[in-house]
């Protein structure tokens, strides 16, 4: 979604709704934990204070990320909140970077250009929303899901662990068969 400057300054204290829904099929393509991504909806406000164009709103989507236990395909449904400061004035973010009392300006975006382009912020804003370790929603669910073998390996048990024999040491262990008998 792209915002005119000149819509900006023309809202004199009034809010101004801003609705779009973004396809970013290029997401799925760099994030290789990302499997799917449906649509992201972005609904929120704009408003002009103090000669920064401030936005506010919420994304909601869904996306498919690999469970870390079972590596089963996992849908989570995602609400993430965003508000981003951009300067419309070069100058209003020179005289914050002089003062620079709270570290504000770390999140004042200068907008170069006659146009604000909220995409790339929408897709940081969905890519922090990843979870660091995607998991099933249930414990159950995902010892259902579980692999236990596939072409050239198996899960052990601790029970066929204690049971299996070395086979390096195979030909010592008839030797104490042998001598029980």
């Amino acid at each position: 979604m792209k915002i005119e400057k000149k819509s900006c300054f023309e809202l004199k204290g009034k809010q101004m709704t801003l609705e779009h829904t973004y396809e970013l099929p290029h997401l799925v393509e760099q994030n290789k934990q990302l499997l799917a991504l449906s649509p992201a909806k972005f609904s929120g406000k704009g408003e002009m204070e103090a000669g920064l164009f401030i936005v506010k709103g919420v994304i909601v989507g869904q996306y498919t990320l690999p469970c870390s236990r079972c590596l089963t395909d996992v849908i989570y449904d995602y609400e993430q909140d965003i508000e981003e400061l951009f300067s419309l004035q070069p100058s209003i973010l020179q005289i914050e970077t002089e003062e620079d009392e709270d570290d504000l300006t770390e999140e004042i975006h200068p907008v170069h250009g006659q146009e604000i382009d909220l995409t790339p912020y929408i897709e940081e804003e969905i890519l922090m929303s990843i979870p660091f370790v995607p998991t099933c929603q249930s414990k159950e669910e995902c010892e259902a899901n579980q692999v236990l073998e596939g072409t050239g390996w198996s899960v052990l048990t601790e029970e066929m662990k204690k049971n299996k024999i070395d086979p390096r040491l195979a030909d010592l262990a008839k030797l104490f068969d042998q001598k029980k008998d």
